[in-house]
């Protein structure tokens, strides 16, 4: 609305300065009339980058992550963090859409953006720390497929997408621990009560291979991920 207020203003003293009988239409502070509202445009931008920057940091920490990782506690920590740095914005002193207080708002503001940077390494070390103990490669497959089409931060999108083959190691973790224990109680399985043996022998060694499986069928569903 700003910029269209300042278009209108030009255009309309380019029609009245048209006239045959003016030939020229000017106010005597006509710079002046224009300074609050550039730098109201400018305090709304800075508005709006704050909010798109909330919205990236919130589409990452949130329950799918902590789900994922099992790491709540540090995933909260982080958020609360960025929590902190928005209520400094917001308990600003000044009028923020006075001019003359703009150095105030630009130093506040940097900041901001000094805090958020150091946000985006704390979370990529988070993401690389989480990632190392994976609880699910399944989940956690999961999780880099709903960041696939989801806008987050740069720096933790260039994260994420180093970790696929983090997927495909704790997968491969996974078969492991199944082959140990198939192995270690083969000769006496865990059975259901009231069920034959060799039925119920059969009955576990099937949930076992569908623990193996069911990774592999949702990894084959998006093969361009892996």
């Amino acid at each position: 609305m700003l910029d269209k207020w300042q278009k209108q203003f030009n255009q309309t003293k380019m029609e009245i300065e048209a006239e045959a009988t003016v030939k020229r239409w000017d106010f005597t502070k006509t710079k002046e009339i224009f300074i609050k509202p550039r730098h109201m445009k400018s305090i709304l931008e800075d508005m709006r980058q704050v909010c798109t920057t909330l919205k990236e940091f919130y589409s990452l920490l949130g329950p799918d992550l902590k789900a994922v990782t099992g790491d709540a506690e540090s995933i909260d920590e982080q958020k609360n963090k960025i929590v902190t740095e928005v209520a400094k914005l917001e308990s600003f002193v000044y009028d923020v859409f006075a001019p003359e207080h703009h150095e105030e708002w630009r130093e506040l503001y940097k900041a901001f953006e000094d805090a958020m940077r150091q946000s985006d390494g704390s979370c990529a070390h988070l993401i690389e720390s989480s990632f190392n103990k994976l609880k699910s490669s399944e989940g956690a497959f999961d999780l880099l497929n709903k960041f696939k089409n989801i806008k987050t931060r740069k720096a933790i999108e260039d994260q994420l997408s180093t970790k696929y083959i983090d997927v495909l190691n704790g997968y491969r973790n996974e078969v492991a621990q199944m082959d140990q224990l198939f192995q270690k109680n083969r000769q006496n399985p865990t059975i259901s009560k009231n069920m034959p043996p060799k039925s119920g022998g059969i009955a576990w060694a099937r949930s076992i291979m569908g623990r193996i499986k069911r990774p592999i069928y949702k990894f084959k569903t998006k093969e361009g991920l892996l």
